[in-house]
């Protein structure tokens, strides 16, 4: 038997901060967090270089 577990959606949690780590789905998972309350700001976009990060919405580590 083979127990296999993969993480659909790559979050973690830093600083206080929710990182997207990737984007391996057609779901929008910033979207979705923020429909469930949690700012842009509190929301670190991972899979982004540094430098594009700050022109962005979201939050910059």
């Amino acid at each position: 038997m083979f127990l296999f577990i993969a993480r659909l959606f790559p979050l973690d949690i830093k600083d206080e901060k929710i990182w997207i780590q990737a984007k391996n789905t057609d779901v929008e998972v910033d979207k979705e967090l923020e429909e469930m309350g949690i700012s842009r700001k509190e929301i670190v976009v991972g899979f982004h270089h540094p430098a594009m990060r700050e022109h962005s919405d979201y939050a910059v580590p």
